[in-house]
């Protein structure tokens, strides 16, 4: 693991010139965080279990309860850095240490109240083997998912390294921002999931069909209000990173392109989310895999030509392939099987 860890901070993050410096701290930082994934990966799944857990009642004290943690959760992050960095002066081994604390008490107070309050969902040493093949045939795929996802984003990172320190800057404050501009979508996929799942433990499959019908107009208008709303505040938001000012034009430049690129995903949401509650888990796992090599591969193609901006346009393109991937998938295969099982029922 450590070699590994060697291995990627020389390649990926050296791989721009000014970045060498920071080396050593990355390589802390990184070191400290995958320490603790033995203490705490039996309470990280827990956090996740609860809110899919609560989130199915749609009752809204639950929904209380849960920003309540996460809040608490931020809260003490913000307080552990001040007092790590600005009192032990531990630098970057004190941020990563800050937000492994954080997270750990968060898992563990809502451990404590899932189980607490729902005695039945306490881990037993028991097991069933069914369930246990079942849960690993579902999750396996989002496994090598989120494995892929990662390895993308550090594969296109060392393309972003290559065009300096501005570029590299401005693209850590796109990431941040880029994370709520895409909330409410990957708040749409979940839901779909969810919605289709139900229904087909229901046998209403007709209402799976209806169901993404609507939730393709109401993703491209959450589309639309946020892709406006970016194009207006993103001047504003990107100058309280207090960058320079070449670093502050590619990020308003990036995230514009961003927030066009919503309408993309609006059309690929619902429909892979639907395709995750059908239990149809290897769809989301393709389509990233391509999105994501899709993206480097774009990305190296446009660098001779356009040079700096390859890096948001090659957004686009990689997503309009994964859309028709993913449309034509579910016109030829998902969608028949779909009316032939309502069929069935009926």
């Amino acid at each position: 693991m450590f070699i590994n860890i060697n291995y990627l901070i020389k390649h990926i993050i050296s791989s721009s010139y000014h970045s060498a410096g920071l080396v050593p701290s990355f390589k802390a930082e990184i070191t400290l965080v995958v320490l603790s994934y033995p203490c705490f990966t039996p309470f990280n799944s827990t956090p996740l279990i609860s809110h899919s857990f609560l989130l199915s009642f749609i009752v809204s004290v639950y929904a209380f309860l849960i920003i309540s943690f996460l809040v608490i959760a931020s809260l003490l992050n913000i307080v552990l850095d001040i007092l790590f960095v600005a009192l032990f002066h531990w630098g970057v081994v004190g941020v990563a240490m800050a937000t492994t604390i954080s997270q750990a008490v968060c898992a563990i107070v809502s451990s404590v109240y899932l189980f607490k309050k729902y005695p039945q969902y306490r881990p037993t040493v028991w097991f069933d083997k069914t369930k246990l093949i079942d849960l690993i045939r579902t999750s396996f795929p989002l496994m090598i998912q989120a494995f892929m996802l990662y390895v993308g984003f550090m594969l296109l990172q060392r393309t972003v390294n290559s065009f300096g320190s501005d570029m590299t800057a401005s693209y850590s404050v796109v990431v941040k921002v880029d994370r709520y501009i895409m909330a409410p979508l990957i708040v749409i996929f979940d839901s779909m999931a969810a919605f289709a799942g139900q229904n087909q433990g229901a046998g209403r499959y007709d209402r799976v069909l209806s169901g993404l019908r609507q939730m393709r107009i109401f993703s491209l208008i959450v589309a639309a209000v946020f892709c406006v709303l970016g194009l207006l505040c993103f001047p504003y938001v990107v100058r309280w990173f207090a960058m320079d000012e070449v670093a502050t034009d590619y990020a308003v430049r990036n995230l514009r392109m961003s927030s066009i690129d919503l309408f993309l995903y609006a059309l690929y949401c619902p429909i892979t989310g639907m395709c995750l509650g059908l239990k149809q888990t290897m769809v989301p796992m393709v389509v990233s895999f391509v999105e994501l090599a899709g993206r480097n591969i774009f990305a190296r193609l446009l660098a001779p030509i356009v040079g700096a901006p390859c890096i948001w346009w090659c957004e686009p393109p990689a997503w309009i392939v994964v859309i028709v991937c993913v449309w034509l998938y579910f016109y030829f295969y998902v969608k028949p099987k779909l009316k032939q099982s309502i069929v069935s029922a009926s």
